[in-house]
């Protein structure tokens, strides 16, 4: 059996810009006429991948990530592991 994301592990090298498939909504404010309204908007997670390398523990081939957003990723200081299968490459 093979690991989960062997297919993948060619497609990304470090520095590559990639984006998590998971998306988030949030409140954007916009001022109209004086007035403030609030506009929802999709919000994803951007970030560079830093290595690539298969997990001892899960055997899944995974990718550090340093994500770009600092208000959704302000709890990840350092990279956070990813599987590959959960990546899109941007670059």
């Amino acid at each position: 059996m093979k690991p989960h994301g062997y297919k993948r592990r060619e497609q990304f090298a470090v520095g590559d810009l990639v984006q998590w498939n998971r998306w988030h909504f949030c409140d954007a404010a916009v001022i109209v006429n004086g007035r403030k309204i609030f506009k929802k908007k999709i919000r994803s997670h951007t970030g560079i991948v830093l290595e690539v390398y298969q997990s001892s523990r899960s055997m899944c081939w995974t990718a550090g990530v340093k994500f770009l957003d600092p208000i959704l990723d302000s709890d990840w200081e350092h990279a956070r592991p990813i599987p590959l299968n959960c990546l899109v490459k941007l670059s």
